[in-house]
């Protein structure tokens, strides 16, 4: 997502921005309640503050968390104006069964692949690197609890709270 952002910056905003504001547009004409929007830690570009909190500020360094940003404030208009409500989930590095290589929460397939192979863990750097990493399920969970009504409208980090450097990663595995 983020590399592919970086590459193609135009095609990223149509599908990101563009495709947001269709949604957005059918749900205004259709009477839905309430959107779940998928955003990411991505709007607050190199924050070292691990945990990152809401109130943190947005900086994003990539035009994937550009359009993230973007899309929350769409979202936040279209509330003002037309009364469609929202819940913006901003996901941090997930993780969990299918995943690939790519990504920050890469680092966790790279090395269960690695685990299952009997390969050395290669950690690139000192290892320090830290991340807030989620279990894929935890995100569902985010999800399907963002739905109810009683959830109020805004905008919620969804993270495991807790930084974990690749070397303390190693060493879980």
């Amino acid at each position: 997502m983020v590399p592919y952002s970086m590459k193609f910056p135009a095609e990223d905003a149509k599908i990101n921005v563009t495709g947001l504001v269709n949604v957005l547009e059918a749900a205004r004409t259709t009477g839905v309640k309430k959107i779940v929007f998928s955003s990411s830690a991505a709007v607050y570009g190199n924050n070292d503050h691990i945990p990152l909190k809401e109130s943190e500020p947005v900086d994003p360094t990539s035009f994937y968390g550009l359009t993230k940003i973007t899309a929350e404030q769409y979202l936040q208009l279209y509330y003002k104006t037309f009364g469609l409500t929202y819940v913006v989930l901003r996901y941090s590095n997930v993780y969990g069964e299918r995943q690939g290589n790519g990504g920050e929460g890469g680092v966790v397939f790279v090395f269960a692949k690695a685990l299952t192979e009997n390969r050395d863990l290669c950690i690139f750097g000192d290892g320090n690197q830290s991340r807030d990493f989620i279990y894929v399920k935890d995100v569902v969970q985010a999800n399907l609890r963002a739905m109810e009504n009683t959830v109020p409208v805004g905008i919620y980090n969804i993270s495991s709270n807790t930084e974990v450097t690749v070397n303390e990663l190693k060493k879980y595995l």
